[in-house]
This record gives C-alpha cells, sequence and structure tokens, in this order.
C-alpha cells in the first residue's frame, strides 16, 4: 500500500481517503502521511468498509472536490469485467489494454485488481497541476473510445475520483475479494506520456454529466421544471424518443456496467425516480433494486448525450435530437404552471416580502409556477421570457390613442409598469427599444415570440376588457365623483392606480408621497406665528384651488409681492406645491413662455398652479393669463397644416398663486385704459419679512425638512372632499356667506368672495382632519382688517369713467390741438394756438365745441380694449358728445383742407376747465419750442 500510493501520488499536499459501506455512513478523512494513511485504511478494513483513496492530491483538508485537487503524478481507467460488463474476465480486459499501450505507444501501466475489474495508473516522474492533467485526461478518454477500449468514461477525466485501495478488500462481493496489484509498471514524464497521444487540444474541464453550478437564471428556470420517465419512455414508444434508454431497457444482458450507470443518471432525476431505476435496472439474473438504488445515490448528475454516445455509438447515429439536447433527461421535461389567482411572494430589493397574484394569462400561454411566461404546444413548453411580463389592461390617451398597460417582474428589482402604444406594440424595432429601456433584453426569434405574445394577449383584452381613458388632466373626474392626483386615483374609499397619459406623466410622477405627514405638518405649523397671517392665508389658497370647480367660477389667480427678495414669497410657493407633491418641481419659473403657462392650469385642473418670479412679465401677457385663469379655457388655435381650427377642449377651475417683485396689478394699468376686470380677478398683497425665524431656522426647515416630507397631506385632504362632498360644499356656502357679511363684498368683488371662501372651507377642513393647527380665524380676522380693504380700494383705482378716458386721450395729444374761434368771418383772426403736430383736435373756445378726428380716437379706444359705441352712448346720456360729423379741422388757418369725419363733444368742466387746457397746451407748445 504505502510503496504504491508513493509511486502513483505527489509528495505534496494531502492525501484523502474514504471509505463506503451499504447501509453506512460515508467516511472521509484528509491526512499528511503515509502513516496517517495506513492507520486509516487499517480501521476501515477492521469495520469491514471498502476503502479508497484519491488519486490526486489536494490543496488542502476543505473537501475533495475538483477545484481542491492540485497535484497528479498519473493518470487512471476504469475496467470492469464480468458478466455483463464489456470484458467477460481480467485476462481479456488486459489483453485489450495492452493492444491499446502498444497501438498509441504508451508506456506499461500499474495495473490493481479492483476484486472483480482493473484499475490501470499511467505513472509519471514529477507532479503537474489540474489543468495540465486535465488535459491529458480528456485526450486519454478520447483515445479510448476511438481505439476501442471500454474503460468507464466518467472515471477518465474525473479530477476528485477515488479508486480502491490496494492492500484493502472488496466487500461487495461474498466472500469478500482482495484489491492487488497486479503489474507494477514503468514510469515515464508527463511530457513523453502526452507525446504518444499526440497533439493534445485544449479541451474544457467537464465531466460527462452535466454538474455545472447553473446560473442564478438556470435555477430560477429549474425551479419551474419536473422530469417524468414515463414522458421519456412515451415519447420513446412513439419513435421520438431516447434509442439509449430503449436499448438499456431492452437488451438488459447486454447492458453493461457504464451503460446501465448512465441510465441510473437518468431515472435518477425524474419524479417517478422509484420505478425509473427499477425499469432501467431489471431483467439481469443478478438484479437487486436496493444495489441499483445505492448505485443511483453516488451519481452526481444526469449523464450528457456525449457520454452516452460514447458508450454506445450506434445508437446515438439516427437520434431526431442529435445536436439539439445536450442529456436525455430533457426529454422528460415538464414545466410546472401556476394557477389563475394563485398569490406569489416575492422579495423587493429591500427585503420586503410582496405578494401578487397570478394573473389571467390567455392560452396557449402561462405563467410558470416560479416565474417565466411558457408557451404550451403539442410537444413541449417553450420558454417566451424567463420573467413575469404580462398585461393588466387596455387604455386609450387621447393624443397616443390605444394602449396596453403591461407589468414587469424582475427579481431584484420592484415591480415595473410600462405603457405600449399599440402602434409600438405592433413595430418590432420601436417595441425592442421600448422594453429594453425597462430590463426586458432579448432579440431574434427570442424577441420576436415575446412581441407575438403580448400581441397576442392584446387581441384577447379586446373582446374581454373596456379601453380605460388615460386622464389628461388632474382634478375632479367621473361627474366629480372622483379625483385624479398624480397617478391616483382617489375614490371616497379606496384609491386605484391611474395611468398618466402622455401629457400627464411628467407632471404625474412629480405627485407623490414622501415621508411622515407628522414631519410635513410641524413645518407647515411654523406660519401659525403672530406675523405669518400673510403667509398662511397664501396656504389656505393652495389647499381650496380643488373647491374652485364648485363655486361658479372657473379661477383666481393670487400674487404675492415685494420688491426685495428673501421676505419668504418663493418659499410659500414651496410649501403649497407639498401639499400634493414635489415642493420645488411643481413649480412654474420664471422663463416659462405665456403659453407653458396656459398648458400647465389645462393639466392641473383643479389643483393649484404656483408661478414663481412673474416680475419680468408683460402688462398685456399678464392680462391675457388673469382671464384665461379665470374663463377657465385656454385660447384657441389653428391647425399648422390645416385651414381649420384645433379642437379646444381644455378646462380649469383652480387658483393661480404667483410671487413677484412688481405690481402685476399696476403692469395692467399700464397697458390698458381700464384694468378693472382682471383686477377683480387677482388678489395681490405684500408678503413682509418677518424676525419669526433666523435664517438657519427656516433653511432646515424649508430647505431640509420639507424636501423630506411632502405629497401627504393632499391625499387626505382630498379624498375626504370626495367622500364628503355635499357636506363640504354646505361648509363652503356658509363660510361664504359669513366672509361676505364680514367684507361687506358687492358683486363687484364676485371672484374675490369665490377665493377666500375656497380658502377658508379647505382651512377648516385640514385642521378639522389634523392637516395643521394654524388658527385660521386669526387669519380670517387679519384678511378682512388688512387685505380685504386692500383689494376693495385696487378695484376701484383700476375704474376709469369715460369721461377720464377722454381726458386721457386729449393729455396724449396736446401738441396735435388747434385752438380757434368760430365762425370765421372775413379777415379771418389768427387761431390762439396751433398744433405743433399733426391736427387731431379743433377746439372753439367760443363755443365750448371740441372736434376729435374719428380714427385716432377708435385707434385709441381699441388699444385701450374700450367700447367705442358704449362710452360714446355714456357721455351723449351726460351731455357731453354731441355726435359724429364733417369738419374742416384746419378752418380758419392760413392752410385750406377737407372736411373730415370728426366727434363733436362740448367742453365740460368736468373733463377740464377751457383756461386750464389753454394754458396746458401753450405751456407744451412753448416747452417744445424751447
Amino acid at each position: 500500500m504505502r510503496e504504491f500510493l508513493s509511486k502513483v501520488l505527489s509528495d505534496k499536499g494531502w492525501y484523502c481517503i474514504v471509505g463506503l459501506r451499504s447501509g453506512k455512513p460515508t467516511k472521509q478523512v484528509f491526512v499528511e502521511s503515509l502513516d496517517e494513511v495506513e492507520a486509516v485504511a487499517d480501521q476501515l478494513m477492521q469495520d469491514e468498509y471498502n476503502a479508497y483513496f484519491a488519486c490526486a492530491k489536494y490543496e488542502t483538508n476543505n473537501g475533495r472536490v475538483k477545484e481542491n485537487a492540485a497535484y497528479f503524478k498519473a493518470a487512471w481507467l476504469d475496467i470492469d469485467c464480468g458478466e455483463g460488463k464489456d470484458y467477460p474476465d481480467q485476462e481479456t480486459a488486459v489483453n485489450a489494454l495492452v493492444k491499446f499501450c502498444n497501438d498509441n505507444y504508451l508506456s506499461v501501466p500499474t495495473i490493481v485488481d479492483s476484486g472483480r475489474g482493473l484499475h490501470v495508473y499511467f505513472v509519471w516522474e514529477e507532479d503537474v497541476g489540474r489543468e495540465e492533467w486535465t488535459l491529458v485526461a480528456e485526450q486519454l478518454k478520447a483515445l479510448c473510445r476511438q481505439g476501442g477500449l471500454y474503460a468507464d468514461p466518467s472515471v477518465t477525466a474525473d479530477a476528485a475520483r477515488i479508486l480502491r485501495l490496494p492492500g484493502s478488500k472488496n466487500y461487495k462481493v461474498d466472500p469478500p475479494l482482495d484489491v492487488a496489484v497486479l503489474l507494477e509498471g514503468e514510469t515515464t514524464t508527463y511530457e513523453k506520456h502526452k507525446s504518444c497521444m499526440g497533439v493534445v487540444p485544449a479541451l474544457p474541464e467537464k465531466p460527462d454529466y452535466i454538474s455545472d453550478e447553473p446560473s442564478e437564471l438556470q435555477k430560477s428556470l429549474q425551479q419551474n421544471q419536473i422530469f417524468r420517465f414515463s414522458t421519456i419512455l412515451q415519447k420513446t414508444a412513439d419513435g421520438l424518443g431516447c434509442a439509449q434508454i430503449q436499448y438499456i431497457i431492452e437488451r438488459p444482458h447486454e447492458r453493461v456496467e457504464p451503460l446501465w450507470r448512465a441510465g441510473l443518471s437518468i431515472a435518477k432525476f425524474c419524479v417517478d425516480a422509484d420505478v425509473a431505476i427499477g425499469i432501467v435496472s431489471e431483467g439481469r439474473s443478478d438484479y437487486d433494486y436496493d444495489v441499483a438504488v445505492r448505485k443511483s445515490e453516488a451519481i452526481v448528475g444526469p449523464y450528457t448525450c456525449k457520454t452516452f454516445e460514447g458508450l454506445n455509438p450506434q445508437a446515438c447515429k439516427k437520434c431526431a435530437h442529435r445536436n439539439s439536447l445536450t442529456t436525455p433527461l430533457r426529454l422528460g421535461v415538464e414545466v410546472l404552471e401556476a394557477e389563475e389567482g394563485e398569490t406569489v411572494l416575492l422579495t423587493d430589493p429591500t427585503g420586503k416580502t410582496m405578494e401578487y397574484t397570478v394573473p389571467d394569462i390567455p392560452a396557449p400561454y402561462f405563467r410558470a409556477k416560479n416565474r417565466g411566461i411558457y408557451c404550451k404546444t403539442d410537444d413541449d413548453s417553450i420558454l417566451i421570457y424567463e420573467n413575469d411580463l404580462y398585461l393588466i389592461k387596455r387604455m386609450h390617451d387621447p393624443v397616443r390613442g390605444d394602449l396596453v398597460l403591461a407589468k414587469l417582474h424582475l427579481p431584484k428589482d420592484t415591480p415595473k409598469e410600462i405603457i405600449i402604444p399599440l402602434s409600438v406594440l405592433t413595430a418590432t424595432e420601436e417595441l425592442r427599444k421600448l422594453l429594453a429601456s425597462y430590463g426586458v433584453i432579448s432579440g431574434g426569434k427570442s424577441f420576436t415570440a415575446i412581441q407575438s405574445y403580448l400581441i397576442y394577449c392584446a387581441k384577447q383584452q379586446q373582446h374581454s376588457q373596456e379601453a380605460e381613458i388615460l386622464r389628461t388632466q388632474f382634478g375632479w373626474v367621473d361627474d366629480d365623483t372622483k379625483f385624479v392626483l398624480g397617478t391616483k386615483e382617489i375614490h371616497a374609499d379606496e384609491i386605484r392606480y391611474s395611468p398618466p397619459s402622455e401629457v400627464t406623466a411628467p407632471y404625474a410622477k412629480l405627485m407623490h408621497e414622501k415621508g411622515e405627514m407628522v414631519e410635513w405638518k410641524q413645518v407647515v405649523n411654523t406660519y401659525n406665528l403672530p406675523g405669518f397671517e400673510p403667509h398662511a392665508m397664501a396656504i389656505f389658497f393652495g389647499l381650496g384651488a380643488p373647491l374652485m370647480k364648485f363655486t361658479g367660477y372657473n379661477g383666481l389667480m393670487v400674487n404675492l409681492l415685494n420688491r426685495e427678495s428673501g421676505t419668504g414669497k418663493s418659499t410659500i410657493l414651496k410649501v403649497i406645491n407639498s401639499i400634493y407633491g414635489h415642493p420645488t418641481d411643481l413649480m412654474g419659473q420664471e422663463r416659462d413662455t405665456l403659453a407653458h403657462k396656459m398648458f400647465r392650469l389645462g393639466v392641473s385642473n383643479n389643483l393649484p398652479v404656483t408661478n414663481d418670479e412673474l416680475t419680468n412679465m408683460r402688462g398685456e401677457d399678464v392680462s391675457i393669463y388673469s382671464y384665461g385663469v379665470s374663463n377657465g379655457r385656454g385660447p384657441g388655435r389653428m391647425q399648422a397644416q390645416a385651414n381649420m381650427e384645433r379642437k379646444n377642449d381644455t378646462t380649469w377651475a383652480t387658483i393661480s398663486i404667483s410671487s413677484s417683485n412688481s405690481s402685476l396689478i399696476e403692469k395692467l394699468g399700464a397697458v390698458k385704459v381700464s384694468s378693472t376686470g382682471e383686477t377683480a380677478r387677482i388678489i395681490e398683497y405684500q408678503i413682509d419679512a418677518t424676525n419669526n425665524l433666523t435664517k438657519d431656522e427656516a433653511y432646515q426647515l424649508f430647505e431640509g425638512q420639507l424636501m423630506r416630507n411632502y405629497g401627504v397631506a393632499g391625499v387626505i385632504f382630498l379624498q375626504y372632499c370626495v367622500k364628503h362632498k355635499a357636506e363640504v360644499l354646505k361648509l363652503y356656502e356658509k363660510t361664504r356667506a359669513e366672509f361676505d357679511a364680514m367684507a361687506q363684498f358687492t358683486n363687484r368683488e364676485r371672484y374675490y368672495s369665490a377665493g377666500y371662501a375656497c380658502a377658508f372651507t379647505a382651512a377648516i377642513i385640514a385642521h378639522k382632519l389634523g392637516l395643521h393647527d394654524i388658527d385660521y380665524q386669526r387669519v380670517m380676522q387679519w384678511a378682512i382688517a388688512n387685505l380685504v380693504p386692500e383689494n376693495k380700494n385696487m378695484l376701484a383705482q383700476s375704474r376709469v369713467t369715460y369721461k377720464e378716458n377722454l381726458g386721457d386721450f386729449i393729455n396724449q395729444n396736446l401738441s396735435s390741438i388747434l385752438v380757434i374761434n368760430g365762425p370765421v368771418s372775413s379777415g379771418q383772426p389768427m387761431p390762439d394756438i396751433y398744433p405743433r403736430d399733426k391736427l387731431i383736435i379743433r377746439i372753439e373756445p367760443d363755443t365750448s365745441h371740441m372736434f376729435i378726428a374719428t380714427k385716432p380716437f377708435r385707434e385709441y379706444c381699441a388699444s385701450g380694449q374700450l367700447i367705442l359705441r358704449d362710452m360714446l352712448r355714456v357721455l351723449k346720456n351726460e351731455g357731453v358728445f354731441i355726435g359724429e360729423v364733417k369738419k374742416r379741422m384746419n378752418k380758419g388757418t392760413k392752410l385750406a383742407g377737407p372736411p373730415v369725419n370728426a366727434y363733436l363733444f362740448t367742453i365740460d368742466e368736468t373733463i377740464m376747465g377751457l383756461d386750464d387746457l389753454l394754458e396746458t397746451v401753450n405751456s407744451t407748445n412753448d416747452n417744445s419750442r424751447g
């Protein structure tokens, strides 16, 4: 034993000795010396164990696996002999071995009698590593197959192989047989041995069975599968199975042990293994079921088709599955189906367990037990996609047309929802790019299978589902029974997912919940401090915006004003946004165009719209925007490529809240003769700096805490309004009546009335729900005492009488006035005043008449948005306007001219005294001459 081991094993590394006995646990021991080997072997034989040694030495004592096998000093063969084996006796086997060695110029090997067969060792003078050994071992296995030497191919290239220990007993037979060295062979160098076999190819280190550690993907797919031996037999009977299995079963007396073991390797891994093992083993006189089971227990994995072919080449020549299967076991595969409605447990990236219900996937497609989508055919179940990908519902987007909503479950990610337009679903390349952007990796025929599956499911849904309309706006929907906020459809008793349309998607992702309600509430409650009443008022306007729809008016504009920066105007807008979503990303910016501002009104619909820094907004745009807010509809436009109007069905009812460093109402007054209409739709007030918070405190609250906690209050508030809408509207009417009485509002202040009522109704409800602790009664008293009088004053200042408009026109044209008495007789007295510019106005002091050329006056009224007919009617009733006449405007001067159309007015002292007018005109002309 010692001499043999010294010859065939390296001096380096650990010895491994293994003891096997039927019905007893396996014993495996690593030792470092031959003395220890002998001691272990002696004990095994005393216990009547079959003693084996590892044919390689190991780097460590951490396991007998090929990766640990480090030092090799021989190549080996295992040749079975006896009845039913390839060789009937050892003599026949030795003769075949001698011929094989001579044919291939191999050195004389060392031969061990294993009790019934032969163990053969080609010993080298030096040891080599596993990679070098594997090259030679694979070539030796190939030479055996080519040269007709029947050696067990699963042994020859197995780096972790154990063989019987010379000097021990073979207890498989009774009485036990000796394991002894029959022939002490030669030693040669590794290089010489390798050269005898010719060029050694760089073959991969692969066992004869499928034993590679599967990838995570393979493990996942394997959990979907079982293998059934009865299926293999049925396919074989139909001529579509495995000729090797058929040969093993039908010719038991010709079945040699390596081929039998190959059959067992298939039977073992089937769910009906208890029957299958008997089927591939019975038929021989020495058949013992228990022996067959123990034999199968030592098999690591199913043998490959390549191994079967090496053992019995003839059977594989006409195989229908040649080069398409890796192992006959695949013929028995069945994919386990998940049941519709079954609850599936998944683990998200944080380790949290998630549940979802197996969807209804139309046949012949189905979800497998573990995961993945398959298609069932007559012969097999074909994998379509390895992860769960299925359609949830049909949808229709007014912009993109019909869509389907798909759901994707990747193993390490949270579930993803994918909106797929049907125009994309049927366009292969567009669909591939879309799915790839969500993590679906596939190509070629595999991707075509995915596309066909999704199209099939979409067609089935068209027969079973009504398309859900994607919302193009947020706010109240379905007869005001629900409210859409981002991707949430808020019902009275539940919240459903509402997939965004192409229009709402960029904003929907900003309307989500983050952080804790108690943290957000702490920020908002800061405005309960005295001095923060203007700030709290703005917050209430933001809360009340969703109620504007029920007021009978479409909108109101609120502008927070201070010429200085740092007073908290923008911060208030952030807090308003935080009610419903992201504090800053929901805010309109100074650089946004007027068209974009109007677009945001349409998308937001019943949610507040915030715009930061309208300081540089032109007066004309302020007028358009303020009217747009209150009209609840965007401006119409023509189609670009057709002489027809674009459909414009976008409406809204909301409160728009903005900030600026200059007054928007004053901007209106600068561009309009009368801005009463716009002023009645704008609540503008001052936000002054306070000493309530230090700079650091404000930063911690509004740049820190608020940015970590937002979007939590809006859902609570809106669901209450949906569920208790009738009560909310009653509260609104009550609040409006009480506030109007205190504010003494008239019909002129109807927009103010609606806005304040919405704000304080929302403040009361939010307080009741525990969303804030601000003293809204104190804020209301502040508004009555300070804000309402300011609103009324601004509105009054914006009102201009028609007499004032006429006076304004005269003032704008002082250098275009001719003053002359008339009628003028011969001699024609010199005019009192000549016009410096073109003649527009003629004044006759002696008759108190004033003539104004009609064209410039009409242009003035049009530019100032004055209604000329109404103006003339009112002035006529007031005795100022006499009528339209033909008048030679330059009569009485040295210049001649034809008569022109002119409006004839009486000079009214309430407009301008005649003496004052003449003095003003003279002064203007004197200044121009100077």
